[in-house]
């Protein structure tokens, strides 16, 4: 992934561009988008050909170079042909204004400064849980893998799109809320801790299972999902699969 993203003033992406002062109104769900892989918009400036031109040539000579006059019978095949024209011609074929290749030029100077992909989920299932219908609906969700793959920054952003919708948000670590319960519990005070995390539409509970729970402890967090049930959403951040011991199941 590429830092910055270069984009025409299409109504698609760009609601507004002021050309006095620059500044920039993008499409929410462009924005959205963009927090999910991470890079910056930049829109053209209106009515400057340098910049618009950035955008439109390499389009022009995709078009003019690998799509017309071909037809695909399915778009498998046209990505394959895309694929196979840019690695055995664009990239290939000496570039007229560098003198050299554009692979060449992009190992040396350019393929290191990319951000990796890897471990982002697809942008259509991060869309879907932004729309927040799971919330309305009381639903919960479970984003699981290993650490370092970005679910918490992805559980933070879904809490953030919650709050723009309307919705009340909370995020919690698991072992600070587990920990709260706990001493609420033994003050005396439960009933009211449970009523307080029952309350937001939303709980984000984020990395349950880093640390093992007593089981008092996990009794205690058990009674706060059986409160939000069909009645408050929560998001569940976990490094453990989903799964069970059948053996220790049998014995307990």
């Amino acid at each position: 992934m590429t830092e910055d993203v270069l984009f025409d003033n299409a109504r698609a992406l760009v609601d507004r561009h002021d050309r006095l002062t620059g500044a920039v109104a993008y499409n929410a769900k462009l924005l959205a988008f963009a927090r999910h892989w991470g890079f910056r918009p930049k829109a053209c400036a209106p009515y400057r050909a340098r910049t618009k031109g950035k955008t439109e040539n390499g389009v022009g000579y995709v078009k003019k170079n690998a799509v017309a006059g071909r037809a695909f019978a399915t778009w498998d095949a046209f990505e394959a042909h895309l694929e196979a024209w840019s690695r055995e011609i664009a990239d290939a074929r000496i570039h007229g204004t560098t003198g050299e290749s554009p692979v060449a030029r992009f190992q040396r100077d350019e393929a290191g400064a990319l951000k990796p992909a890897a471990g982002v989920p697809p942008f259509r299932a991060a869309r879907d849980l932004a729309a927040g219908r799971w919330i309305a609906n009381g639903e919960n969700v479970l984003l699981l893998g290993p650490p370092g793959v970005g679910k918490t920054h992805l559980a933070i952003a879904l809490g953030r799109e919650a709050i723009l919708a309307g919705y009340a948000a909370l995020f919690m670590p698991a072992t600070a809320l587990v920990a709260q319960l706990a001493r609420a519990h033994v003050e005396g005070r439960l009933e009211d801790r449970l009523m307080h995390f029952a309350k937001p539409k939303l709980l984000i509970v984020d990395e349950l299972g880093y640390l093992p729970f007593e089981p008092s402890a996990a009794h205690l967090f058990f009674q706060l999902v059986s409160r939000r049930y069909e009645k408050g959403a929560m998001l569940i951040t976990s490094n453990r699969s989903v799964g069970c011991d059948r053996t220790k199941a049998s014995k307990d």
